[in-house]
């Protein structure tokens, strides 16, 4: 008889006598034996098994809090410092790195498990689901079971670590090595024994860490990022130190040498790099945290730092709470004290991960591909910090001047006919309009590079005719193309095969999923060199028929409508990885889209999926100009990193709902910190039906996105603003007419981003940054820095309560001076108005409006000109033909700098290469405190003007003031 069949003879109450005693033993040899050589605890001595036993059995850790913080959480206590500190002072002294000799640590519990507090708990096991005391013990980790919902229970010790480390001085800055522990287990396979952490001093603001295996090339983005070689110099004066801590355990600190705070500090916990599961955690020195994306967040400021996840990887999901969306912005901004020391963080990885926000307060990255290269900027304000990671990543497209004008769309017009009835109801209340748009019901089949000719006959005539208008069109291209149309009829899919641009599967053939054309469709590779060329000749091809001039790319993560391909997606380590991080949506990674062992040219699906849109954006915009010989635009759905670089995005398939009316400023105000400032949402919603009070509210409020366009689904009710009558489509024109008004403001503040990396649409925290309440609001917002937007965005409201920084303020339309600061004021906002407030020490150049951009800019110009608490004033104007390529780079521009004061306005040109057509025919003065004003003079020549002592607003009128040449307006 065999020693089972023995065994099997045993009584039940025996054999749970035998398991009972062989799991005490095997973890006595786990959590007490091993841990005197490797210095880890797990289950703590103290803590009887029966007791975790029955805690595993009776409850299982949750990825959501049960009841998350209402506030933010203060700071924890660092763990004590430990002995055997090796100082990275060779970068920032000039002098070698040196090990410092061993000191006595402080004292620390006996048990590592037992010092981790509950708000300094660190997961070790990503996926909680599959973790109980014995695989938390496998892992030497620490099981500390807790009634409290949404806490970790394996959880890393305050002594764990995988590595030991040494440290090289480098030109560059610091080369640390890290050696890894023999005993260590492995969580997710294949660990390499040795990894290289590099800290390049690029600038004396900005920080490169670089953690990667020197024995083996792993994937990494590849997209161009400032770098260095082992023989380039580093900074000279950072406003950073490195610190590499070898006691108790390897920690890694960057501090702020003029404050002391850490602002990369990994006491929290280890860094872990596997194959297919890097971890690297930082405590954050404040919870005024800001970024991640793309994400609807309720707030610009993060709230929930209960080990909260936050997915990124891009995907096609309608914009939902805690969601993955379209694009991939692994960046945060951490306002760091009360004084706005402030740093951005960018981890640049393209692979699906996941950010979690810990009550430490903490931040964990975890990804499962690629290396953990982080850039850091360190401001110091936040504004400083945010334009120095622009700068980083490449400096945002300069959009034409036509593409800040009104745009109108919908999916299902499904005739040329409804389109010019709307065209013609949009004419008839003069609403400024500029561009209309072709969504796929405009093509045969939904194919691209096709036209329906029967729903749609006579496009191209119809196109061709409004752009003599002044009127502009842009088409939809999808990425997916068919592959079941009859051979030699479809140059798309033909020439691609030819060329051999469609991604590959596992297997080498070409992947075949499916989209919106008829039958199934391919992928092309846009990485592939051979893709742009082919997509380009496609592109300039079409032009000769319909003369679009501009791009929209949409579905393009990819989406896909099967799972994986249409015949599903091998079961291997990239279509099933070991760990898929549980906060992404869906059951696999392949999920409404491609399989991840897909090949590309610029490596496996699994590692390039979210660079798709990105890898599409800049082809697509260099084909644009090819074809339309002008600057044009691409609006692109999914976005990685530097995608501003070529173009602008849209906040995605929102719904007609007040929640996402809300959500939208903030999702602006995040895609301007991620260097995309043309960014709108779908204005009255794309989702579902809107209603009139909701669409007049969003209308108002999407006069004011940079990029500003109404967009609807197939299916949905009508809701261009005529389509509810006279009161909405004369509100509508009421608030697009300021927009239009005030479009030389809008188009130089993109002047500003294009070549300094500022924000357009920006929050108040940039401008107020030490104000506690201006680095919460996120129901207002600013175009630059002058102009204040406080929109209604909540049912039956016709007040709206608005917080006034500490500035003078007028109200736009009156200049009336509001004659409050740092206080909430409630603001009279009746249906057919959107408050609207101008900034003390501003001049902002302004046209009078017209129905399109084209006929706005044949009108003259005038200037507003608010006076702060000293009586001055200054703005500029940038200014160019809005439409040829490079006019900034061939300085075929003029520039004007305004300065004002109690007695003057003086305008003078810095750069005159191009001519303003038209003059300065106004001039509105607000906040000027004088008691009276006798006489006006331009030129040595009186003029025309009022003013109201009362108010303080002067008004200059009747002008005809040459813009290119300098000037100067007294007041007596």
């Amino acid at each position: 008889m065999s020693k089972e069949d023995s065994f099997g003879q045993f009584t039940a109450s025996k054999r749970a006598f035998w398991a009972l005693a062989i799991f005490f033993i095997a973890t006595l040899l786990i959590c007490i034996i091993v841990p005197v050589v490797v210095n880890v605890q797990c289950i703590p001595a103290n803590q009887g098994i029966q007791s975790t036993q029955s805690a595993a059995t009776t409850q299982l850790p949750t990825n959501r809090p049960t009841n998350p913080p209402t506030s933010p959480t203060s700071k924890a206590t660092n763990p004590p410092t430990a002995a055997a500190t090796t100082r990275a002072t060779a970068a920032t002294t000039g002098q070698p790195a040196t090990t410092q000799p061993p000191t006595i640590p402080p004292t620390s519990p006996a048990n590592p498990c037992l010092a981790v507090t509950e708000n300094n708990r660190l997961d070790c096991f990503a996926d909680y689901s599959f973790s109980n005391p014995s695989s938390c013990a496998n892992r030497r980790c620490c099981w500390r079971p807790t009634s409290t919902g949404g806490v970790p229970w394996c959880i890393f010790s305050d002594r764990f670590s995988f590595f030991n480390s040494s440290v090289q001085t480098m030109p560059f800055g610091i080369r640390a090595i890290l050696t890894r522990q023999s005993l260590m287990p492995v969580h997710y396979g294949n660990a390499p024994n040795v990894i290289h952490v590099d800290f390049q001093f690029q600038t004396n603001e900005r920080l490169r860490m670089k953690i990667y295996d020197p024995n083996n090339k792993r994937y990494e983005v590849p997209i161009e990022m400032p770098t260095m070689s082992d023989t380039d110099n580093g900074a000279n004066n950072p406003l950073y130190e490195v610190e590499v801590l070898n006691q108790p355990s390897l920690a890694i600190i960057v501090r702020r040498k003029s404050t002391g705070t850490k602002i990369i500090d990994t006491t929290l916990g280890p860094i872990v790099f596997e194959d297919q599961y890097l971890e690297f955690t930082t405590r954050l020195p404040s919870t005024n945290l800001y970024g991640l994306g793309e994400h609807v967040h309720s707030t610009f400021m993060h709230k929930d730092f209960h080990w909260k996840r936050n997915p990124i990887f891009a995907r096609d999901q309608a914009p939902i709470l805690n969601a993955n969306l379209y694009g991939s912005h692994p960046m945060y901004l951490n306002v760091e004290d009360d004084a706005a020391n402030s740093h951005t963080v960018l981890l640049m990885n393209s692979n699906a991960m996941e950010v979690v926000l810990t009550k430490a307060p903490g931040l964990q990255w975890r990804t499962i591909g690629g290396i953990l290269d982080f850039y850091i900027t360190l401001g110091p304000m936040p504004h400083q910090a945010v334009q120095q990671y622009i700068q980083t990543i490449g400096l945002p497209y300069f959009p034409p001047y036509w593409s800040l004008g009104f745009q109108l769309c919908r999916w299902g017009y499904n005739s040329l006919n409804r389109v010019k009835e709307v065209l013609e109801e949009m004419r008839s209340y003069e609403i400024p309009f500029d561009v209309q748009y072709g969504d796929i019901d405009y093509m045969k089949h939904a194919l691209d590079f096709t036209w329906d000719p029967v729903a749609y006959a006579g496009l191209p005539e119809f196109v061709n005719d409004i752009r003599a208008k002044g009127m502009r069109y842009i088409i939809i291209l999808d990425p997916a193309i068919s592959n079941n149309q009859t051979a030699g009829t479809y140059p798309p899919y033909d020439n691609g095969v030819k060329m051999d641009i469609f991604i590959k599967d596992g297997a080498g053939k070409t992947l075949v999923g499916k989209v919106w054309p008829r039958g199934n469709a391919t992928f092309p590779d846009y990485t592939n060199p051979n893709a742009s060329i082919w997509w380009q000749e496609l592109i300039v091809d079409f032009h000769k028929n319909i003369t679009f001039d501009g791009l929209w790319i949409d579905m393009n993560e990819p989406a896909n409508f099967v799972q994986g391909s249409v015949n599903g997606c091998p079961n291997n380590k990239y279509n099933n990885p070991p760990y898929k991080p549980l906060s992404i949506f869906g059951a696999s990674l392949n999920e409404k889209t491609i399989c991840m062992d897909a090949q590309q040219h610029w490596g496996r699906h699994y590692d390039v999926h979210s660079l798709y849109g990105y890898s599409e954006t800049e082809p697509t915009l260099k084909a644009a100009r090819a074809s339309t010989k002008e600057r044009s635009i691409v609006i692109s759905r999914s976005t990685f990193v530097g995608s501003g670089k070529y173009g602008g995005h849209w906040l995605g398939d929102n719904f007609s709902s007040w929640p996402d009316l809300a959500y939208s400023i903030i999702g602006c105000l995040e895609f301007n910190m991620f260097g995309i400032p043309y960014i709108g949402a779908d204005i009255c919603g794309f989702n579902g039906n809107t209603n009139e009070e909701l669409c007049n509210r969003w209308m108002q409020l999407g006069a004011f996105y940079t990029y500003s366009r109404n967009h609807n689904g197939r299916d949905n009710d009508p809701q261009h603003p005529t389509k509810f009558g006279s009161k909405l489509a004369n509100s509508a024109k009421k608030a697009l007419t300021v927009r239009y008004t005030l479009l030389p403001y809008l188009y130089t503040l993109f002047y500003h981003s294009t070549t300094k990396g500022l924000t357009v649409m920006r929050s108040f925290l940039f401008e107020w940054p030490t104000d506690p309440i201006a680095r919460n609001t996120d129901k207002q917002f600013l175009w630059g820095s002058a102009l204040l937007i406080t929109p209604v965005l909540t049912q039956n409201a016709v007040k709206v309560t608005g917080y006034f920084p500490d500035s003078r303020w007028y109200d736009y339309y009156t200049g009336i001076e509001v004659g409050i600061r740092k206080a909430n004021v409630e603001l009279n906002a009746p249906y057919e108005h959107i408050n609207v407030h101008v900034r003390g020490g501003y001049v902002l150049p302004m046209q009078e409006s017209a129905n399109t951009t084209y006929f706005a800019r044949m009108n003259q110009f005038s200037l507003l000109v608010a006076m702060d608490d000293k009586i001055t004033a200054k703005g500029d104007l940038f200014w160019d033909d809005g439409n040829s390529i490079d006019t900034i780079k061939n300085e075929q521009y003029l520039n004007v700098q305004y300065t004002a004061d109690k007695t003057s306005l003086k305008a003078v040109v810095s750069k005159n290469k191009y001519m303003a057509a038209t003059t300065l025919g106004e001039v509105k003065v607000y906040g000027l405190s004088v008691p009276s004003i006798s006489t006006v003079t331009v030129a040595n020549a009186a003029a025309t003007f009022t003013f109201d002592s009362a108010l303080k607003i002067l008004r200059i009128s009747n002008l005809d003031v040459d813009m290119n040449q300098d000037f100067t307006i007294t007041w007596n």
